[in-house]
């Protein structure tokens, strides 16, 4: 078996959540499938909560051990449904919106089996560090810790699911997203299984889960708390696709806060006035279709959507994220896209440098005889008439017929 030295470690948060206790660590080797055993050190409350859980932070890890089965069960639902999902979260509950969507998707990267062990001695740091179940955790351990005991949590992890996206805001998210404050980026997979033992006593994983010596002494009802195996966990390996069959229990999630609020942003009609006159031919009439096709990288898709969220086609109406879709449509290759979304900015956010940018690619690359109209009337506002001419010339060249010189 192969040997690793050990490690000693600052108390605190680390990635994900998964808070590692001052002590030497302990790794399944490859070679035999066994793991080293690893003993904490019994921290203060402090040490073992590192810092609080704070919503108004970018990013927050936090741990789902201590949630409900029916809810984790949820969580785990939500992060196999092929996009990024959405939530609502404070610190104190999480709650998936399952009708709201973040574009992207999660790859699992798996490594080597890691044990932790995390002992906590009294229901405050309890609920400190496991924020959004620990309150009902603490007060049926309250009693034991007047005995002496202290709570114990291992922990085996075998990988995680990493999003492909760790930045957004709500006017990128698609369905009903009433709500939403969070995106979750990232989750810690394998298993864990809760316990407690007399303070004095240093517990490894293998023994929190019932599996190591002293596994019968100081039993406590927690130790029915646990999901995943300690077996399995032992068939792990670092760069695998897939977690083992029964070491895929979700340990922790990293949640990342939106941008912006979710909303409409009125635009006194403006949008409807540019868009519905110039490009309703290609406005989205089904917007799951629509979504599928622009997340699957099909520019006139993403256009199309984008300009009925502007013109409110769609029944719900959503400026910025109509916005945000256009100028996608136009990265994505659709001179259309880039064409809808120079109207946009110059007439709705008057970023007139900025439109006639776009406005002069889609006459260009695109020879879109109405973007080259529309990028002759920006320099117009601007005073530049010679520039404003000659693109108006170009315009009537690629029969846009309303850029043409009237003959009396």
């Amino acid at each position: 078996m192969r040997s690793f030295s050990p490690a000693r470690l600052l108390v605190g948060l680390t990635p994900l959540g998964i808070i590692a206790i001052g002590a030497s660590l302990g790794f399944i080797g490859s070679g035999c499938g066994a793991a080293d055993a690893v003993r904490p050190d019994a921290p203060t409350a402090d040490e073992a909560t590192g810092r609080k859980c704070d919503p108004k932070s970018e990013i927050t890890n936090v741990f789902v051990v201590d949630l409900p089965p029916e809810t984790r069960s949820d969580l785990e639902l939500a992060l196999g449904t092929g996009s990024l999902a959405v939530a609502s979260f404070d610190c104190k509950d999480v709650k998936i919106l399952r009708n709201c969507k973040a574009s992207g998707a999660y790859t699992f990267r798996g490594t080597s089996a890691k044990e932790r062990v995390l002992s906590l001695e009294n229901g405050d740091a309890i609920r400190a560090a496991l924020p959004l179940g620990g309150a009902g955790i603490a007060a049926s351990f309250e009693a034991e810790a007047s005995t002496g005991m202290k709570f114990d949590l291992g922990l085996v992890i075998a990988g995680q699911l990493v999003g492909s996206s760790s930045s957004f805001s709500a006017a990128e998210l698609t369905g009903n997203c009433v709500g939403a404050t969070h995106v979750i980026t990232a989750a810690k997979m394998g298993a864990f299984a809760m316990g407690t033992s007399s303070k004095a006593e240093l517990k490894t994983a293998a023994e929190v889960f019932g599996a190591g010596a002293g596994a019968s002494s100081n039993s406590s009802k927690l130790t029915k708390a646990r999901d995943g195996s300690l077996k399995s966990c032992e068939a792990a390996e670092s760069g695998s696709a897939t977690a083992p069959k029964g070491c895929d229990a979700l340990l922790a999630l990293e949640v990342t806060k939106l941008a912006a609020d979710v909303g409409e942003v009125e635009d006194g009609g403006m949008g409807n006035l540019i868009l519905g006159l110039m490009f309703s031919e290609i406005a989205c009439k089904n917007a799951a279709e629509c979504e599928a096709g622009c997340n699957a990288g099909k520019g006139r898709q993403c256009t199309a959507l984008g300009v009925a969220l502007v013109d409110g086609g769609l029944e719900e109406k959503n400026l910025p994220r109509g916005r945000q879709l256009l100028k996608k449509g136009c990265e994505l290759g659709d001179m259309k896209g880039c064409s809808a979304y120079s109207d946009v900015i110059a007439f709705i956010d008057s970023r007139v440098d900025e439109a006639i940018q776009y406005a002069e690619k889609a006459c260009t690359i695109g020879n879109d005889g109405y973007a080259c109209s529309s990028a002759g009337g920006l320099y117009e506002r601007k005073g530049d008439t010679e520039k404003a001419e000659k693109l108006k010339m170009k315009a009537c060249m690629a029969n846009y017929e309303p850029a043409c010189p009237k003959t009396k």
